[in-house]
């Protein structure tokens, strides 16, 4: 097995076990949002952080996609090819380039 078959094997592994990892906590995440509309009649404040933590986790479950944007960039570069850049025109941005979450917000606010 050449290095780059090696590679590419530890990228499909990594690419598992996110997607495994990801499911889990949307699965948990939508089930805890159910169960908070059911006892929403308790304690609002307690709720309500609960209710935006769990919304958090669902927000953060995009990193797979992100990190899955990489991981195929990367296996191109290792098999000699070129990187396509699929939807994203230049790829997901890097820490402290593009949009920060605040400019989504507003973005996303304006066109709902």
């Amino acid at each position: 097995m050449s290095r780059a078959e090696a590679f590419a094997g530890v990228v499909a592994s990594i690419r598992h076990d996110m997607a495994k990892a990801t499911q889990t906590l949307m699965t948990a995440s939508e089930a805890g949002l159910r169960d908070v509309h059911l006892i929403r009649d308790g304690d609002a404040e307690a709720l309500s952080r609960l209710e935006e933590g769990l919304l958090s986790v669902l927000q953060v479950c995009a990193l797979e996609d992100l990190i899955g944007q990489r991981l195929t960039q990367l296996e191109a570069i290792l098999s000699g090819g070129e990187p396509e850049q699929g939807a994203l025109e230049n790829g997901p941005a890097r820490p402290g380039q593009g949009l920060n979450q605040a400019e989504i917000d507003a973005w996303l606010d304006e066109a709902g």
